[in-house]
């Protein structure tokens, strides 16, 4: 319980400051909306930028919402707020605004949402780096079991605390799974880029033996968007929708969602945000996307750089309507069970109130 002032509950002043353009259909904007829920405290979001309908919903439920552009910004809103603590988001460690809001808050904590490029090496020199650069820091908020391990690794585990993300089940509820016709319906959600190993399926879903059975729902925006606007005609498998507000819109046409990723997820919205809908995924094993789910119950691993064994997969769902369906509802199950957006929600508050009663 947070600590009381003379009237009751105490009513501290949170600032979330957030390193990124806040866009329509993002979990994260379901955690910043029901964060204050069953909260005391004043919250003030501090964004790069926020779709407007966005900025209105936040300040019907009491937000303060402001955008910055530069340090002097939020120093600025820094000292107008007088924050009691201040929660950044979408920031690496060491960061000069942390730095900035140790000057002028009595609490900083991070959660750190970042994917790593490729697995890092620890070693003396970079575990003394990060645990001075992380000295400004009261918490880190790990998002995985993943990046939990990997900030223990590096900086004192007193400071790492690990909070799963969760996802909005009223707004992700299951989807009936459709029937498994001619074509297995595949789909991707993310970023169109080579990093997140979506021209591994652009090469997968090009080839003959795989358009004959299956095709590919291509969800996002980036850099690969015109490779795949200049797909040879043929290559009628591949469906393009840019980036969707809802993207339930396509999870409905589909049974199956890939996420080839190379990078070491953090976490992996796309992929329990289908879940949750009772789409299980195939999932490049590596960073926080190993540990997500259990294989062959609730989705299934591959390998994307071995073409080979992940069509022998699609080839065996498309054969098993029954074990689609059935790895589908489990999958939803597990999502209820682990990555509820109010657990995170409750967990985040505890973590408020343990540091604003120091």
């Amino acid at each position: 319980m947070c600590r009381e002032g003379n009237g009751g509950f105490y009513m501290a002043n949170i600032v979330l400051v957030c390193d990124i353009f806040l866009k329509r259909g993002s979990s994260f904007f379901d955690f910043l909306y029901h964060l204050p829920t069953h909260s005391p405290h004043q919250y003030i979001l501090l964004v790069r930028g926020i779709d407007k309908g966005l900025s209105s919903r936040l300040t019907s439920i009491s937000y303060d919402v402001k955008i910055f552009h530069s340090s002097i910004d939020l120093a600025k809103y820094f000292l107008q707020y007088q924050p009691d603590l201040i929660h950044f988001h979408f920031y690496g460690i060491g960061h000069r605004h942390i730095l900035l809001a140790k000057c002028l808050a009595p609490k900083v904590i991070l959660t750190f949402h970042n994917s790593l490029v490729k697995k890092p090496k620890i070693n003396f020199y970079l575990r003394v780096k990060q645990s001075l650069l992380a000295l400004p820091l009261s918490r880190v908020i790990a998002v995985s079991s993943f990046t939990s391990s990997w900030l223990c690794s590096l900086l004192p585990p007193i400071k790492v605390v690990h909070i799963d993300n969760g996802v909005d089940l009223t707004r992700f509820r299951p989807i009936p799974q459709i029937e498994v016709t001619q074509y297995l319906e595949c789909c991707y959600i993310g970023s169109l880029s080579n990093e997140k190993g979506v021209n591994k399926l652009i090469s997968l879903f090009s080839l003959p033996e795989i358009a004959r059975f299956a095709r590919l729902h291509l969800v996002g925006e980036g850099e690969l968007q015109e490779v795949i606007h200049r797909l040879p005609e043929q290559t009628d498998n591949i469906i393009s929708y840019g980036y969707l507000n809802d993207v339930t819109v396509v999870l409905k046409k589909v049974h199956l969602v890939l996420v080839p990723s190379d990078w070491y997820e953090a976490f992996g919205y796309s992929a329990v945000e289908a879940m949750a809908t009772q789409r299980p995924i195939i999932a490049q094993p590596v960073g926080a996307l190993k540990d997500l789910f259990s294989n062959d119950l609730h989705g299934w691993y591959a390998d994307y750089n071995n073409m080979i064994s992940v069509q022998k997969l699609l080839e065996r769902i498309h054969r098993s309507p029954l074990l689609l369906k059935r790895t589908g509802e489990q999958a939803q199950a597990w999502v209820r069970q682990k990555y509820d957006i109010h657990n995170q929600i409750k967990k985040t508050h505890r973590q408020y109130c343990q540091l604003l009663n120091e």
